[in-house]
């Protein structure tokens, strides 16, 4: 594109940014972004934080938090929830309590998933020697009413087998 003089939009990117496999390819992509002056919005840091995580690239997720505040975009509830949950659902729960604290102290009520999540955090962290609580509500929470599951078949795995061996990592 940028060959025959044409400049790829915000859209055109996240496109690109959605097919990309690898942590290097996305970092890439959104240097050569701003290179041809097509600024990120919010949506994009959203988009990339949420998949860096998938791929626990955390060195890479809070450095594009920070260029997010450094670039003028504050986050708005919806960064944080996506920010949150990456870590959460990624084992990094100190983290995920501090940027929840941080949503609710500038006034983003936190959504209804993310407030049973820490919730059940802080359940078993209370109770550490009673793993069988913790696996009750983490069943809870990563399951509907109908006990189908609603998370992504790789995240249902992590789970799964965290339950399997009592979220012993989970206790301190």
């Amino acid at each position: 594109m940028l060959k025959r003089g044409l400049s790829p939009s915000i859209r055109t990117y996240h496109a690109f940014f959605d097919v990309l496999t690898t942590a290097e390819e996305v970092l890439d992509l959104l240097h050569q972004m701003e290179v041809t002056g097509c600024k990120p919005v919010s949506e994009t840091y959203m988009m990339l934080i949420r998949k860096l995580s998938r791929w626990r690239q955390f060195e890479s997720v809070f450095r594009l938090w920070d260029e997010m505040h450094e670039n003028g975009l504050s986050p708005d509830r919806s960064a944080y929830i996506v920010l949150i949950h990456g870590l959460f659902l990624n084992g990094k729960l100190d983290d995920a309590f501090k940027y929840y604290g941080e949503m609710k102290a500038k006034g983003f009520p936190p959504e209804p998933k993310t407030e049973e999540m820490i919730q059940a955090w802080l359940s078993g962290k209370e109770t550490s020697g009673q793993s069988g609580i913790l696996q009750v509500e983490g069943r809870r929470f990563f399951q509907d009413s109908s006990g189908r599951n609603r998370l992504e078949p790789q995240t249902h795995l992590l789970v799964k087998e965290l339950l399997r061996v009592n979220l012993k990592w989970l206790m301190f």
